[in-house]
């Protein structure tokens, strides 16, 4: 109940409008001349550095979120994965293996993968002195934060999770239904989704 009454706060302080942006959105808006700040978002390192925002030549400076209540706040760690299609023509299971190993590695996440736009996996490369000299040090003045993050739940379901709960939390920050409601629908939802991902049958995806 907390959680969601801050929530709102935060949005009554932000504007209605900021229900339906997402980062990249609200990043795009900051490149011009009408928003100076954004207290939550995930991070996208394309945005601090030059030359990448649509808008504007000034790259955006990241760094720790706000404190309510005298303590930081604990942000959400997602992240996206590496996937080679299955479309590829004339696709090798060892070329597309080798592939994948090559992006993943230390020297390619640090050097190339960086340099080229990518936002790497490896601590040493958020430690890089060259990677933060093109980003605004945005990898060393974020990496704090994620040390102290909530990882993303992993099971199969959760992103099912978040897609069916934003149509919650919309009504919800939009005052069509209480907190209590919404806790409910938010309770019901993740028993919901547990229960059917329990019984999957065998052999499924």
């Amino acid at each position: 109940m907390a959680a969601l009454a801050a929530i709102k706060e935060l949005v009554t302080i932000c504007g209605e409008s900021s229900i339906t942006r997402n980062p990249i959105a609200a990043y795009e808006l900051m490149t011009g001349d009408s928003y100076a700040y954004s207290p939550l978002a995930y991070g996208y390192s394309n945005y601090s550095r030059m030359g990448y925002a649509i808008r504007s030549h000034s790259p955006l400076v990241f760094g720790a979120p706000p404190k309510r209540l005298g303590k930081s706040l604990c942000t959400t760690l997602g992240g996206a994965g590496l996937a080679v299609s299955a479309r590829c023509k004339g696709l090798v299971l060892d070329t597309a293996l080798n592939y994948a190993q090559f992006v993943a590695s230390g020297p390619v996440q640090t050097g190339l993968f960086t340099a080229s736009g990518g936002q790497p996996g490896y601590r040493s490369a958020w430690l890089d002195a060259e990677n933060n000299r093109i980003t605004r040090s945005f990898f060393t003045d974020t990496l704090g934060t994620l040390d102290r993050a909530y990882v993303r739940p992993r099971h199969e379901r959760a992103i099912e999770f978040q897609t069916c709960a934003t149509v919650v939390m919309d009504s919800y920050l939009r005052s069509r239904s209480s907190s209590r409601e919404t806790l409910n629908a938010l309770d019901d939802l993740d028993r919901r989704l547990r229960r059917v991902s329990s019984h999957k049958p065998e052999g499924t995806l």
